[in-house]
């Protein structure tokens, strides 16, 4: 269907505040708190009123998603949106205060946003690392080198978290930022560097084949399962469901 001002109305009649993008449930009860419970009454809703509750940037944005105005560059749905970072965030399903199960966890995570990178044919520049537990830690590094391998994300992070003083972890968070499609990239010379590359893409052609974590590093085994979804910015399309779980099932025949 095909909105316009002519049968905005119409539409804005039939849905709901939540069916926008950028209303979730708490931005809803917020709106509910001021009287806006639909959106036709956020389309008649005071700005004034939006930015006293949501301040000037989120008031506009509501106001103007009110009046059917997106300022922002239409992408063709036949281009691919582009992707400027990528994330996997871990809520642990326990406090955790063992050190190596932590970084067991982290290193899981590390894995997936490498797999990602390279499902996507990206390499990035800049690592990020969060940690919420008894302390928050998050840290960020980037380096002169672009990277996709889990084991190279990995290192950073481990760089971050040993400035860290451990404490009782509960929720983990690694993303990747900064990136350049591999294609445009010139591989360094090193051969050590060609031949990681190398057994990198041997490793996914049998994980893509076997499931992910079929062949993993030996640093994970007797690790905790990771049961994670996506969800908030660190999400993306592909299910995080299997996990560790194929991995360990192929270190247990």
């Amino acid at each position: 269907m095909e909105i316009k001002q002519e049968n905005l109305e119409s539409v804005y009649g039939r849905v709901k505040l939540s069916d926008f993008c950028g209303i979730g449930q708490a931005i809803e009860k917020r709106l509910n708190k001021i009287g806006v419970y639909t959106p036709l009454q956020l389309r008649g809703a005071s700005l004034n009123e939006l930015i006293s509750e949501f301040k000037d940037v989120e008031g506009h944005f509501l106001k103007n998603l009110g009046l059917g105005i997106d300022e922002s560059e239409v992408v063709p749905y036949y281009l691919p949106d582009e992707v400027k970072s990528v994330g996997r965030n871990y809520c642990l399903p326990h406090n955790e205060h063992d050190q190596r199960k932590i970084l067991q966890n982290v290193f899981e995570l590390c894995e997936e946003v490498g797999i990602k990178l390279r499902r996507l044919n990206k390499k990035a520049k800049t690592i990020g690392f969060y940690l919420s537990g008894e302390e928050t830690f998050h840290g960020r590094k980037t380096i002169t080198e672009y990277v996709d391998r889990g084991s190279e994300i990995f290192n950073l992070c481990k760089e971050l978290y040993d400035e860290w003083k451990p404490s009782m972890v509960r929720q983990i968070s690694v993303w990747a930022g900064n990136l350049e499609d591999s294609n445009n990239l010139t591989l360094p010379l090193f051969s050590d560097y060609s031949r990681q590359e190398k057994i990198q893409k041997i490793r996914d052609v049998i994980n893509d084949r076997f499931g992910d974590h079929t062949i993993g590093n030996a640093f994970l085994l007797r690790g905790p399962n990771l049961k994670t979804v996506p969800n908030g910015y660190m999400a993306d399309k592909y299910e995080r469901e299997k996990l560790v779980k194929e991995f360990h099932k192929a270190h247990t025949i």
